[in-house]
C-alpha cells in the first residue's frame, strides 16, 4: 500500500514559553528583541526567570548613509532604545556593536561564535531565543547561523572544562535553541499565545522611536502575531511561532 502524502504537523499550541529560563535572546539589531520573541520574554519576566538581551550589530545603517556624526547618532540612539526595552522588562542587556548591514564570510563567524559562545558560558541559559536562517536580512542569517555555532561550541567547552562550574556541561547540554521570526515566516514548531501580554508589547514599540519613525512596526509586526493565532485555541488573539534548531557543530 502507498504511504499517506501527510503534510508538515500542525504547530503545537503553548501558553507558556517553550522552555524554561534563564533566557539569552540574540537581537541582530535593537527592536529585534521586542519584534521576534517580546510576547515570551514577558511571560518568561512573569515567572521571574532571568532575561539578558544580547544585540549584536550597532544598528547604525538603518537604511541610511549620511555623516560620520549621523552615524554616531544612529548608534547611539539605537543602544538606548534596547537599554530602554531591557530596563522596561526588567531584563539586562549588551551591546556587542559589530558592523550593520555588512555582507558577512566565514571569517566573521570566525569572530562572532566564540562571542557568543563565551556569553552563553557566562549566562548558563536554559534556552535561547535567536532568529532562523531562512530570514530575507541577511544580519538576521547570520547571526542564526551564529547562535547554533555557538551552542555546540559551549557545549564542546562545557564538557571538557575542569575550571568551571562542576554542573557546567549540564547546563550546555541542556539548553534549548529556539528561533523566532521577524523578516521571514518560519515553519513553526510551537506557537506561544501571547494574547494575556500583546497589549503590553504593543506598548513596549514606545522603546524604539527611531523605528518608529520611519516604519509602522507596531501594525506590520502585531499583523504577524495576529495570523499566528490561527494556530491557537479559539479566543486567542496573538501568538509567536517558534521552530527548535539543533547546535552546528561545524567548528568555529
Amino acid at each position: 500500500m502507498e504511504p499517506y502524502l501527510d503534510p508538515p504537523p500542525t504547530p503545537r499550541a503553548l501558553a507558556a514559553p517553550p522552555a524554561g529560563g534563564p533566557v539569552v535572546v540574540l537581537a541582530p539589531h535593537p527592536d529585534d528583541e521586542w519584534i521576534g520573541p517580546g510576547g515570551t520574554l514577558l511571560l518568561h519576566r512573569a515567572r521571574s526567570e532571568r532575561v539578558h538581551i544580547v544585540v549584536v550589530t550597532d544598528g547604525a545603517s538603518d537604511g541610511n548613509a549620511g555623516t560620520a556624526a549621523e552615524r554616531d547618532t544612529r548608534v547611539a540612539e539605537r543602544a538606548a532604545e534596547s537599554r530602554a526595552f531591557a530596563v522596561a522588562i526588567g531584563a539586562t542587556v549588551e551591546l556587542l556593536g559589530h558592523p550593520d548591514g555588512r555582507r558577512a564570510r566565514e571569517e566573521d563567524l570566525g569572530v562572532l561564535v566564540p562571542q557568543l559562545a563565551a556569553i552563553l558560558a557566562r549566562e548558563r541559559p536554559g534556552v535561547i531565543y535567536a532568529p532562523h536562517q531562512d530570514e530575507v536580512h541577511g544580519d538576521h542569517h547570520v547571526v542564526a547561523l551564529a547562535a547554533a555555532r555557538a551552542l555546540a561550541r559551549w557545549r564542546r567547552e562545557a564538557a571538557g572544562e575542569e575550571r568551571g562550574p562542576p554542573d557546567g556541561g549540564d547546563a550546555a547540554r541542556a539548553c534549548e535553541l529556539w528561533a523566532y521570526e521577524v523578516w521571514g515566516t518560519l515553519a513553526a514548531e510551537v506557537v506561544v499565545d501571547v494574547s494575556p501580554v500583546m497589549e503590553r508589547k504593543l506598548e513596549l514599540a514606545r522603546c524604539f522611536p527611531s523605528q518608529l519613525r520611519h516604519t509602522a512596526i507596531t501594525h506590520a509586526f502585531a499583523g504577524l502575531n495576529a495570523w499566528r493565532s490561527a494556530f491557537l485555541p479559539k479566543g486567542a488573539t496573538h501568538g509567536e511561532g517558534f521552530r527548535r534548531i539543533r547546535a552546528d557543530e561545524r567548528a568555529r
